[in-house]
């Protein structure tokens, strides 16, 4: 594998970003690439051989930087397609995963669940009735 340092990344920046126009890529997709890109580049020590270890140390960067993980993701993907497209899919790095926290703070407790039953049973709205039954068992 050859080794590559922060000069050699930055004068390939243009040859890649030609080529994902080639591949008919939006004029924003291609700025956005460009920009992450060269915002890693900037971020390269002057003298450092590009290795797994400086890729993972610029992802927690990010990680301090911006919190976001879909932002952090964004930036990932532009610079991994650039390795990628250089030939060191070694460097590549893993994606962050995020976690989706769903809350309930609107949900019915069963006492009610089956007071609104009778209520519609009463008023002969077997429908609503049938409705909130579908509803209350597929969990929606």
């Amino acid at each position: 594998m050859k080794m590559m340092n922060k000069q050699e990344m930055q004068d390939q920046l243009d040859s890649f970003i030609e080529d994902q126009y080639c591949k008919e890529l939006s004029k924003k997709t291609l700025y956005k690439y460009k920009s992450d890109i060269q915002s890693f580049i900037d971020w390269l020590p002057d003298d450092a051989e590009i290795t797994k270890k400086l890729m993972i140390d610029y992802k927690n960067h990010l990680k301090e930087k911006t919190k976001k993980s879909t932002s952090i993701n964004s930036y990932i993907t532009a610079i991994d397609k650039f390795v990628y497209w250089l030939g060191r899919k070694d460097l590549a790095l893993e994606k962050v995963k995020s976690q989706i926290e769903y809350e309930l703070d609107n949900v019915i407790d069963l006492t009610d669940y089956k007071r609104l039953l009778k209520q519609a049973r009463k008023a002969g709205r077997k429908d609503t009735e049938l409705i909130m039954r579908v509803l209350a068992g597929t969990g929606i």
